[in-house]
């Protein structure tokens, strides 16, 4: 939503080579989409094995927690590059996005198949982090080589650290059953993690007024909840 928000905007700057109103908006949305990415990653990375448990095919889906991850890792990389290939497209270097494009698919066939004999969907979920990593690099260098422009401030610093504290404290929470029942346990847990990933990663963020954006959709719940005059 917030790409499909940032799309025509980009291409109304871009036409009136409002370079600035660009690097704005690319750091607002980078940010944004970051503190997401991070906080649902957080939130589902300490559920994986509560969640795969829920089936009797759950030992061999086990895997499926390690795909999660580079897939994770990928998605949130691809996030906080936010709206490179809009810039690219409506940019007069629109054609190297094809370019980029073209690299991106080549990378995965080739990583593929090195990977997967060895790996197996492992090797699959790596070599889309690769693939997808070094295909955001590439636009990234590109815009800021040509542009002179890029998606990062001290706030992205912000947000990784204190992602880092809340991963630290999620990390040190007790493995295993808290309750026999594996939907009652899913949710106790589950509770628990919201709540420690809110305290601990979502309450900072707000405090620390890292995305205005951000902070005003959370004043408007909380007035709709009268928790905020």
């Amino acid at each position: 939503s917030i790409l499909n928000i940032s799309n025509p905007i980009v291409s109304q700057k871009m036409a009136e080579n409002d370079i600035e109103g660009v690097s704005v908006l690319y750091k607002k949305s980078s940010i944004t989409l970051f503190i997401f990415g991070l906080g649902v990653f957080l939130c589902l990375w300490f559920l994986i094995n509560d969640i795969l448990s829920l089936t009797k095919y759950s030992k061999q889906l086990l895997v499926g927690k390690y795909v999660f991850l580079y897939l994770g890792i990928a998605k949130i990389f691809d996030m906080v590059t936010s709206i490179n290939s809009f810039i690219l497209i409506y940019s007069k270097y629109y054609r190297f996005n094809l370019v980029f494009v073209g690299i991106l698919g080549v990378c995965n066939v080739f990583l593929n198949i090195a990977l997967i004999p060895k790996y197996g969907i492992e090797g699959a979920a790596i070599a889309s982090l690769i693939a997808l990593v070094f295909y955001n690099l590439l636009k990234l260098f590109f815009i800021l080589f040509k542009l002179k422009i890029h998606p990062f401030s001290l706030d992205t610093l912000k947000v990784l650290g204190i992602s880092c504290f809340s991963f630290c404290i999620l990390y040190f929470l007790p493995e295993g059953k808290y309750l026999d029942n594996a939907y009652l346990n899913l949710g106790l847990k589950g509770f628990l993690i919201v709540g420690i990933v809110a305290i601990t990663f979502a309450l900072p963020i707000y405090f620390l007024n890292i995305s205005k954006e951000i902070n005003g959709l959370a004043n408007k719940v909380l007035s709709k909840l009268k928790l905020l005059k």
